[in-house]
């Protein structure tokens, strides 16, 4: 098989090689028919989606086995140059024409080289009690990855302490973090609720571990500081939202949002441990952007039962605010298509300027911007959609999930307060 080598992006705003051991096959642009691939915080890793036409005959002089790699090259302004591991070869299929000789069409999924780390291998090791828990996390990264080979992870600092010894009884990394994510306090954040993901973020594949809040209430480290319009005189602006849609709230999850009684045992005094948090004890916790949480006050501490095992509250307490924070920012999420660049991704805080509809509002102010969705949004996931250079469409799309947990000034007096309200990050004010 003839090699070429990888190039930066000389034609359009990407290219796609492929790897076969030592050779490396760059496909033209022209027979990508789509690619796209998805970095999300609350997903350990990046996944994706490639089918083009095979001009290179790879069914004939491959064939795939399963070690083969993809080299993703693109951007507007910079180059960042991703490797994937070819995950699944999903169908090989024959074009339009009839002929035995002609090209077919291949289709597969690739995953970041975290994945099977994450998921396939099983590890026997224990800790001493009293060890932070950041620390568990980097030696999982640091002696069971070779992520910290890679690029340096990102790691929001922990002080809480296993009180016991924590044993890792043949886990997969994924499932001790899992474990660890959910009972840990974040240094800077001070609340529970670790997320553990990779992303794009310095023009490289980045390993995250940061709590919620820490990404919530970001002071301009991962901040896009140009603020981002629905209209604009300049079609290409690059902070153009194209598209949008709004998924609202779903009932079904009212029931954990709402609060509940949950239960643990201490073995040496034999004491049950039972502890009541509400939607009211989660809300104050959590940092909102905006001035309003999304609902009133719908505590219930009769809503939910859950028997966790635990012997501290403290523990009870950090795995419900796990839970509770990551299924309550899902219940104002926005879908927004924009034109590619490489500047997002997952973990970003951005800024809306939302006009609005209405002149004024109830109050009496003039509203000049949706008083409820204008402001800052948390980036959750991001979709880098590329199509080839035979489509008449834009080669290179994003489609961002923001995250809304909080409006910004309604005029409505029903919702609960924020407590603790995040700060506009754009380099403009966009009015009040």
């Amino acid at each position: 098989m003839a090699g070429t080598t990888t190039t930066a992006v000389d034609k359009g705003v990407f290219a796609v090689t492929l790897k076969f051991g030592d050779d490396l096959v760059q496909l033209d642009t022209e027979d990508v028919i789509d690619m796209y691939f998805i970095e999300d915080i609350f997903k350990l890793s990046i996944t994706g989606k490639l089918i083009f036409y095979d001009k290179y005959n790879f069914l004939e002089l491959g064939p795939f086995t399963g070690n083969e790699q993809i080299i993703i090259t693109y951007g507007k302004e910079t180059d960042i140059n991703l490797i994937f591991d070819i995950w699944k070869v999903n169908e090989i299929s024959m074009t339009l024409s009839l002929e035995s000789q002609s090209f077919g069409m291949i289709e597969l999924f690739f995953v970041d080289p975290s994945f099977q780390q994450y998921a396939f291998r099983k590890y026997s090791r224990s800790w001493a009690e009293n060890t932070e828990v950041s620390v568990i996390m980097s030696d999982i990264l640091t002696n069971m990855t070779t992520l910290t080979t890679i690029n340096s992870p990102e790691i929001e600092t922990s002080n809480y302490q296993i009180p016991t010894p924590f044993i890792m009884p043949y886990w997969s990394p994924q499932q001790a973090l899992n474990f660890l994510m959910k009972r840990a306090v974040g240094g800077k954040s001070g609340t529970s609720g670790y997320l553990c993901y990779n992303n794009t973020n310095y023009d490289r594949m980045t390993t995250n571990i940061h709590t919620l809040d820490y990404l919530l209430n970001d002071e301009g480290k991962y901040a896009d500081q140009d603020i981002y319009v629905f209209s604009s005189e300049n079609m290409s602006e690059p902070n153009k939202i194209l598209e949008w849609t709004v998924s609202g709230t779903d009932k079904l999850a009212h029931e954990f949002l709402r609060g509940g009684k949950f239960r643990g045992y201490d073995w040496e005094t034999k004491t049950l441990r039972e502890v009541e948090r509400k939607y009211s004890d989660g809300v104050d916790d959590m940092i909102m952007l905006g001035k309003k949480t999304l609902f009133p006050d719908i505590s219930d501490v009769y809503s939910t039962a859950m028997n966790l095992g635990e012997k501290d509250e403290e523990t009870i307490n950090n795995i419900f605010y796990s839970e509770w924070s990551q299924r309550y920012v899902l219940q104002n999420v926005m879908n927004v298509t924009l034109y590619g660049n490489e500047k997002r991704f997952a973990g970003q805080l951005i800024e809306i300027q939302w006009p609005s509809s209405v002149d004024i509002g109830e109050s009496g102010k003039f509203k000049g911007f949706n008083l409820s969705y204008k402001g800052t949004y948390l980036v959750k996931s991001i979709t880098h959609s590329f199509v080839g250079s035979q489509s008449q469409q834009e080669p290179y799309l994003q489609k961002a999930v923001l995250i809304k947990n909080g409006y910004s000034e309604p005029d409505v007096d029903t919702l609960y307060d924020s407590v603790k309200v995040k700060k506009t990050v754009g380099s403009q004010s966009i009015g009040s």
